[in-house]
């Protein structure tokens, strides 16, 4: 085993020895070719070519080496050399230099290469073949042509030359004689078609006289000089005759008639020609006048003066906007733009700070009817203006009050605007004392949470706008620390909120210690004999249900209702709605698997249903290194505002809340919401959901739907249907979501008091 491995090894280096030997002696050859600046194959071509020119080669010599055989090829190289050899000589050396062979891809690539080649090549050939072709005969065939009518003119002129053109014109009609002829020999003559008349036409009577049988020319002499043809005033011209020169000819004989005339006619004063003239005048000025008119008529409303404007305009001014009116008797028209809404000089000064550029279609309507001191009931979606819309006329009504005094403080305030929340209490004030900065009016809120001696000390000071929570309010009209007897202007915004908290009662309350003698009489004659000045009720909300009705037959008279658009029709159409179906063990990982995906826009809302849910999720988000705090009705007054500060001066990105921020709140840049408990009724989830969007802004909400909020499937899948929304399979086949439940009427139910 050991004498056998020894000998392997010598072989092997016995090989290695004899490869470096061969390297070296074809280096040396090779340094040695490089140094005579020429190769060795280059070297013995030029001694042949010398030898070649030494020694000129014979005939007999030349014929011997043709019949000699061809020389043979040291090797023979394989079928893809080849092909690439055909292609080019640089190719071919490469290959001389190291013919690897060619895997079987390679070798098919390389054929269909030549194959293309080939075509292209060919292709090429045939094209430049039919371009000769083609002009070669178009050469020809001018030649032809231009032979064959020299040649005609050239016989032609000769025959006339020698025969005359008598003589011509009969050898011409001689050939075409004999061309007939032999035509004839060879297709047969034409027979013509015997023409059988029916007897009916035989024997029929001919009524019309044949020029032949009129004799009148030899009785009468008017027949023998006949009249010639005149034209009309030189309008006309005969044909085959140069047009321009008739027309030249009729106008020199026109010409003094058609002068003349008007000066025939115009001599008298008031004669026909004159009254002519005046009619047609007349008549081209009303044409005008009509075209000018339905040019303006068919003008946009935009473009119009409100003078101009007409019951169409309003019409279609109200599409526009999708503003739709009912009851009210005669209305006044809406507010096209703030120059023309006639407000005071304070309150458009206020506007323009405010950087009001155009009205909402809630404002364009409700303001109009809250100056014209009517009852109204506004319902707009969410973030559409509708604070503004009942604090402007407000502010108007107010201010044509007299002055607030000591005296007059006793008897109350002149407005109250009641809110469901304190938060949008606050909001409300803000809003207010921002459109009455140069009125001098001065504003309190009464809500809960606050010292109610406090209150009631700033309210007997002289407060002209009061803004209240029922519950609150209600404390101190009871304990007489406040007084209703002058107050004219009251708003119920949220109406529908305030009843489902429980507020229905307390409302009724309150508008009991108002004096029934304001109130507008149902008798509309009686108010324009009075002419004075009556009770003004306002309610408005992104939603109307059965009980705001109610609420609103009570206690307004002819009100407006004002809608604008279809609040249940997309919810909020600024909001890109998206559902995701989960359970409740998985909801906190859908949540953190949107935050982690970065769906989640800041600053955004986490709607929750429960105030210990709100806490706990609030911890969570802090853990998770989210600057989050919880917002909810177990809170005191001054923990919730200070959250609500921090929120919208974006000192924290994330605010979990219960429904206390679901309606009417108005933070300005939130881009999402989330409604993490999906709410009991599909109203509080288009107020929750509102919280973004708004003032035609864009915002996105989520929701995580369960099992158990089978309740609103139906209304849901409706809302996201209609909004062109993208639907979870589970909820999209749910069988609650496909019809609606029994119609039962939901009793109203006390979340929570402010």
């Amino acid at each position: 085993m050991t004498a056998s491995r020894s000998d392997r090894s010598d072989r092997r280096k016995e090989k290695k020895r004899k490869k470096k030997e061969k390297s070296s002696k074809k280096r040396s050859r090779e340094d040695s070719d490089a140094q005579g600046g020429k190769s060795k194959k280059q070297r013995l071509l030029k001694k042949e070519k010398e030898e070649s020119i030494a020694k000129p080669v014979s005939k007999e010599q030349r014929e011997k080496l043709k019949k000699l055989p061809a020389r043979k090829k040291h090797y023979v190289p394989n079928e893809a050399v080849k092909k690439v050899r055909q292609l080019t000589k640089a190719k071919a050396r490469n290959l001389h230099s190291r013919p690897a062979f060619m895997s079987s891809d390679k070798r098919t690539k390389f054929k269909r290469n030549l194959d293309a080649e080939a075509r292209t090549k060919e292709k090429k050939r045939l094209d430049k073949i039919k371009k000769v072709r083609t002009e070669f005969r178009k050469q020809y065939e001018m030649e032809d042509v231009r032979e064959s009518r020299s040649s005609r003119y050239d016989r032609e002129e000769r025959r006339v030359k020698k025969y005359g053109e008598e003589k011509t014109l009969k050898f011409e009609e001689t050939n075409e004689k004999e061309m007939q002829l032999i035509k004839e020999s060879y297709l047969g003559k034409k027979k013509k078609k015997k023409t059988v008349l029916p007897p009916s036409a035989k024997f029929k009577f001919n009524f019309d006289w044949d020029a032949d049988e009129d004799t009148s020319e030899n009785y009468n002499s008017l027949y023998k000089k006949r009249h010639k043809i005149t034209l009309r005033c030189g309008r006309s011209v005969f044909g085959g005759y140069d047009p321009d020169i008739q027309k030249k000819k009729s106008k020199e004989k026109w010409s003094r008639l058609v002068h003349r005339k008007p000066m025939l006619n115009t001599s008298q004063k008031g004669g026909l020609y004159e009254i002519l003239r005046q009619k047609r005048e007349a008549r081209k000025l009303r044409t005008s006048e009509n075209k000018k008119k339905a040019a303006q008529d068919y003008r946009h409303w935009r473009k119009k003066k409100l003078s101009e404007m007409t019951p169409r305009d309003w019409r279609i001014f109200k599409e526009d906007f999708r503003i739709s009116t009912k009851f009210g008797g005669k209305l006044p028209t809406p507010i096209r733009f703030w120059d023309e809404a006639g407000l005071p000089v304070e309150i458009m000064n206020a506007i323009r700070e405010a950087r009001y550029r155009k009205p909402y279609p809630i404002q364009r309507m409700a303001i109009p009817v809250g100056m014209a001191n009517r009852d109204c009931v506004g319902v707009a979606e969410t973030g559409s203006g509708k604070t503004a819309a009942f604090v402007i006329p407000m502010l108007i009504y107010v201010s044509r009050q007299p002055p607030m005094t000591h005296e007059l403080a006793g008897d109350g305030p002149y407005a109250l605007i009641m809110a469901p929340t304190r938060e949008l209490a606050m909001q409300i004030e803000g809003e207010t004392k921002k459109f009455a900065v140069e009125m001098k009016l001065k504003t309190m809120t009464i809500v809960g949470g606050v010292d109610i001696h406090m209150q009631s000390a700033l309210a007997t000071n002289g407060v002209e706008i009061i803004i209240a929570t029922p519950g609150r309010l209600l404390d101190s009209l009871q304990k007489r620390f406040l007084a209703l007897n002058q107050c004219k202007y009251i708003v119920l915004d949220e109406a529908d909120r305030m009843i489902d908290m429980g507020f229905k009662d307390d409302v009724e309350s309150i508008m009991a210690y108002m004096p029934a003698s304001n109130l507008r009489p149902t008798d509309e004659n009686q108010i324009v004999e009075e002419n004075k000045i009556f009770r003004q009720t306002f309610m408005f909300s992104a939603t109307f249900g059965t009980e705001v009705e109610r609420l609103s037959r009570q206690y307004l008279r002819s009100p407006v209702f004002i809608t604008i658009g279809d609040p249940n029709e997309r919810g909020a159409a600024n909001v890109t709605q998206h559902v995701v179906w989960t359970t409740d063990s998985s909801k906190r990982k859908e949540l953190q698997r949107l935050l982690d995906s970065r769906k989640i826009e800041i600053p955004a809302m986490i709607f929750m249903n429960t105030k210990k849910a709100c806490e706990t999720l609030a911890r969570h988000l802090r853990d998770q290194n989210c600057s989050a705090e919880a917002m909810h009705g177990g809170k005191i007054q001054e923990q919730r505002v200070a959250t609500m500060k921090k929120f919208q001066d974006r000192k924290i990105d994330y605010l979990v809340c219960t429904d206390v921020a679901g309606r009417g709140i108005d933070v300005k840049g939130v881009k999402t919401v989330v409604n993490y408990d999906m709410t009991t009724t599909i109203e509080y989830y288009l107020h929750r959901i509102g919280r973004t969007g708004r003032a035609e802004s864009k915002g996105t909400s989520y929701t995580l739907v369960t099992e158990d909020d089978a309740d609103v499937f139906y209304d849901l899948r409706q809302i996201l249907m209609n909004g062109q929304f993208s639907l979870p399979r589970e909820l999209d086949r749910h069988p609650r979501a496909q019809r609606k439940g029994p119609g039962k009427d939901r009793k109203s139910k006390t979340v929570f008091k402010a």
